[in-house]
């Protein structure tokens, strides 16, 4: 029978020291106000003798019972529980991580009986004992090993020897006398005696009581980069626990503590548990193949391989196309440790020749922007102004002017006639998405009629920024699209004006 429910008030000794169980079969699980816990409709037991299976709702078995009888008889030598709190529930926490305190900490108790009662508050059954039949024998035994009690004090003991004592010669009755009020004030001495030493160990209960229940406060030594062994054995002489953590991959040498958790030089209460971390070395992984990739797509790579960026070095190549990685260091398939940085090379495309700017003023602006196409420029912002001198759509001025030496592929501002005709106007503004990453550049093509499509707004910006623009133009149809052009790639947007 497992009675999972054994504590004081449910043992009795009759007069003639008979000893039963009482309480069989609880009929219904009481509040956590009365001291018993349970688990959904079933009776777990009393808190503060209840075992850690119990406590944690697994199932329980005949060992459950004797880990009960432990403390019970924990209590019976020490005069108290082995485990106490606020509530039921940080009582039955105590159960299951905390070991007892010895009970020769707490009174003169013998080895044998001790080792008894350590056994049966092993906190995994199968560290107890087998059954009852096995602790009973355990109990006998560690009785035999007790030594013999006296029941005789040094009187009796001393009227049991053979002495000489002078003869009474009528005065017994005063001898008598003499010798009651002796044994009086020895009474009252050893009753003095006695009510001192209970005074005493009261006061020292009630500091050890104090104590326990509002333990000091000690600093967490700071074990960072000290080894294993080392940082442990500190933080065990500071008076705290331990518990190691799996180690994890570190830059750090092995066997080297990188975290605990609270951290050094804190201060907790005494008996607190540290967590510590402790390093398994660097994690070494390979390189991947970068090259032929452009920065982008290189980057990630690293990243996913658990690798940094490192620095980039942006050349001229012949054959490459602009933003494509040409060469790393470390080179493909070397290990390195994770977190390795991995310095690029990325091409900016073939290295442009330098030339004349030619005169494109007083030209229409459908042959402008084929020479420019030719000369290998860029066609830049297109400006409209009215003009009675140069006729519509003819080139008024040019950035960059004439006969200035430009690389190929730079690029070319015009400003345009549109002769005398009044101009229409819109002003808008709008915000670079937030979730954009880096510099955006931000262009805006004008369309109207069946006119050349034209240039109206090129400039950089920043995520969140507020772009704010003014078009002119003359025509029946008009039309914009902006163009958000980042390293994330290009976000086209459409308006009608």
């Amino acid at each position: 029978i497992i009675h999972r429910d054994i504590k004081p008030q449910n043992i009795l000794i009759t007069p003639d020291g008979r000893v039963k169980v009482a309480d069989f079969g609880i009929a219904r699980a009481q509040s956590l106000a009365q001291g018993t816990i349970s688990n959904s409709d079933s009776v777990v037991g009393s808190v503060h003798y209840v075992s850690p299976e119990q406590a944690t709702g697994k199932d329980v078995e005949g060992r459950s019972d004797l880990y009960s009888l432990g403390v019970v008889l924990y209590e019976m030598v020490t005069g108290r529980i082995p485990f106490t709190g606020t509530s039921p529930v940080g009582v039955a926490y105590k159960h299951v991580e905390e070991p007892p305190c010895p009970p020769s900490r707490l009174a003169p108790v013998a080895a044998a009986v001790e080792a008894v009662i350590m056994r049966a508050l092993a906190k995994k059954p199968r560290d107890r004992f087998d059954d009852a039949r096995s602790m009973c024998k355990a109990i006998i035994q560690a009785e035999k090993s007790l030594p013999e009690e006296e029941e005789e004090d040094q009187d009796t003991l001393a009227s049991l020897t053979t002495r000489v004592v002078p003869a009474v010669r009528g005065r017994g009755a005063a001898a008598q006398s003499t010798g009651t009020v002796r044994r009086q004030w020895r009474n009252r001495a050893i009753l003095a005696t006695a009510a001192v030493a209970v005074v005493l160990l009261i006061v020292l209960a009630a500091q050890g009581l104090v104590t326990w229940l509002n333990p000091p406060e000690v600093e967490v030594p700071d074990v960072l980069g000290k080894t294993r062994l080392a940082g442990i054995e500190e933080l065990r002489a500071a008076g705290l626990r331990v518990k190691e953590e799996p180690a994890q991959y570190s830059p750090q040498p092995v066997d080297q503590i990188i975290r605990t958790d609270p951290e050094g030089l804190q201060r907790v209460k005494h008996g607190r548990e540290i967590r510590v971390w402790v390093s398994r070395g660097p994690q070494i992984g390979f390189v991947p193949e970068v090259t032929s990739l452009t920065e982008r797509e290189a980057l990630l790579a690293l990243e996913n391989y658990g690798l940094a960026a490192g620095e980039v070095d942006r050349r001229f190549d012949p054959t490459a196309p602009a933003g494509v990685v040409i060469d790393q260091n470390p080179k493909a398939d070397i290990q390195v440790p994770a977190g390795t940085a991995v310095d690029l090379v990325v091409s900016r495309g073939p290295e442009p020749t330098s030339l004349l700017m030619p005169s494109l003023t007083g030209q229409h602006i459908t042959q402008v922007l084929e020479e420019i196409k030719e000369n290998g420029l860029v066609e830049g912002l297109v400006v409209e102004r009215e003009s009675s001198t140069y006729p519509i759509g003819s080139v008024m001025s040019q950035t960059p002017p004439a006969n200035e030496e430009i690389e190929e592929g730079a690029r070319v501002d015009l400003v345009v006639s549109r002769g005398t005709g009044t101009a229409k106007e819109d002003s808008q503004r709008f915000q670079v998405p937030t979730d954009l990453q880096g510099e955006q550049e931000i262009k805006i093509r004008l369309f109207v009629d069946a006119k050349t499509p034209r240039w109206v707004y090129w400039r950089s910006h920043s995520p969140g920024e507020t772009v704010s623009y003014t078009i002119e133009w003359v025509g029946t149809n008009a039309r914009i699209k902006i163009f958000i052009i980042g390293s994330q790639g290009t976000q086209e947007h459409e308006r009608f004006l």
